[in-house]
């Protein structure tokens, strides 16, 4: 398969556009096995330690493997830590930061309070052959007495479609369950194990691809759905779905392929010569809503070559307003980062060194703060002495699309979105050509 990556139009949350009223389309999802033409991710998954809280017995193994280790993948990580609250296997205190770092809140609508299967056993070991195999408990059990094998393949980081589909098709099914709308779902979770090319660590993906078919003037095109965060094993939990526009599809592959960056329900994208909105998925109704739009003002978008979405907010310090426009004339960098983010914190001395080399009049910071404490982001401010403007907003961070952290925007003093997420010397870099 031949990839021709090129850009296509994936617009953020925040706009301003006046569209004429179009037809809700209704394209029916098929959710396969597969990690279709994304660049993967794998996180890695150490044997289970003795002593875990969500240690659980497993039975069934087969007597002929050898030095099996057992590894404990969960499928819906916030479910999985509030039932575990819930059944007194984690504590108050410890559920607390879970909540904090992952950034959430417990609801009916996305909770259930009785326990659902939202984690699954892979083993790993030696059969009598002397290779290495891995066996998943498919139907979440804890019994592996009805599961088969499979070989443990070797995961390469360069980007291999080739391989990417052989790790997808030696992958398996998990049973599981999730909560959509304050109803439980059985769904089926496709899952992948593999080894790191040195042999000392064990991967896990998750080939979950949803597509979609489209016709275009009598032209077919696939719409590939996927999270934008490989930690999302599920694109319901997903905030961002990371989406791919298929062209030239020939027996089932695409032959060149327009990757989109995050692409949001209320975001556009073009197919062909036709541009659509993209409303998001139903994953009750298992079909993604888009429409055709009629473009009659120029948008604003969070993305590169458009205008920024406009927000107002409140300096956290000093309680002055703060607002993107203000800052047109110079650049503006756009800090998306909360407090118990480590790699953000660790930007800070970049960030600091920016600051004190640049006149205020040609460049300035401004950090947007989300799920975080007041108490807790002014301690870190004393702490690191921070001097840029920060303003705390759940809000903007979702106005501006943004769910990894930390993130950056860089505006232009024509008010032009010109980079996304620069950071340390490659910002220090991108800045010194910028500004004379």
């Amino acid at each position: 398969m031949i990839l021709k990556l090129i850009p296509v139009t994936a617009l953020l949350l925040g706009f301003s556009l006046t569209t004429v009223a179009q037809e809700v389309i209704e394209l029916p999802l098929t959710l396969k096995k597969s990690f279709g033409v994304f660049h993967v991710g794998f996180s890695s998954y150490s044997p289970q330690a003795e002593d875990s809280p969500f240690k659980e017995q497993v039975r069934g193994i087969p007597k002929n493997l050898k030095n099996v280790t057992h590894h404990h993948i969960t499928l819906s990580g916030k479910q999985h830590f509030y039932q575990s609250y819930l059944q007194n296997k984690i504590s108050g205190e410890y559920f607390e930061q879970l909540k904090q770092s992952f950034g959430f809140e417990p609801n009916e609508k996305e909770f259930s309070k009785e326990p659902l299967r939202v984690a699954v056993y892979i083993i790993k070991g030696e059969d009598e052959n002397g290779k290495l195999v891995w066996m998943a408990d498919t139907n979440t059990d804890l019994d592996f007495s009805d599961e088969k094998s499979r070989p443990l393949l070797t995961y390469g980081a360069p980007f291999d479609v080739k391989l990417y589909r052989k790790i997808a098709d030696n992958g398996v099914h998990v049973k599981s369950q999730q909560v959509v709308k304050g109803k439980v779902m059985e769904v089926n979770y496709p899952v992948a194990f593999v080894l790191s090319e040195d042999k000392k660590s064990t991967y896990a993906g998750f080939p979950s691809l949803y597509t979609a078919n489209i016709k275009v003037n009598n032209k077919g095109y696939e719409l590939q759905f996927s999270p934008a965060n490989f930690m999302h094993y599920n694109p319901a939990e997903a905030d961002v779905t990371t989406m791919a526009v298929a062209d030239n599809i020939e027996g089932g592959e695409a032959k060149s392929v327009r990757l989109a960056d995050e692409l949001v329900p209320s975001s556009f994208f073009k197919v062909g010569d036709v541009e659509y909105q993209y409303l998001g998925i139903d994953y009750m109704k298992k079909v993604a809503k888009v429409s055709r739009v009629n473009r009659n003002e120029i948008m604003r978008a969070a993305q590169v070559g458009f205008t920024p979405p406009p927000f107002r907010g409140r300096d956290f310090v000093n309680g002055s307003e703060v607002s993107v426009d203000q800052f047109r004339g110079k650049y503006l960098l756009l800090d998306f980062w909360f407090t118990a983010c480590a790699p953000c914190i660790k930007e800070f001395p970049s960030l600091k060194a920016l600051v004190a080399k640049y006149n205020p009049a040609k460049f300035e910071i401004v950090g947007i703060v989300s799920n975080s404490k007041p108490e807790h982001l002014t301690k870190i401010i004393g702490k690191y002495d921070i001097s840029w403007k920060q303003v705390l907003s759940d809000e903007i961070t979702k106005l501006y699309g943004v769910t990894t952290f930390p993130s950056t925007v860089l505006i232009s003093p024509e008010g032009k979105v010109i980079h996304k997420n620069l950071k340390g010397e490659e910002l220090e870099q991108v800045l010194a050509e910028l500004i004379k």
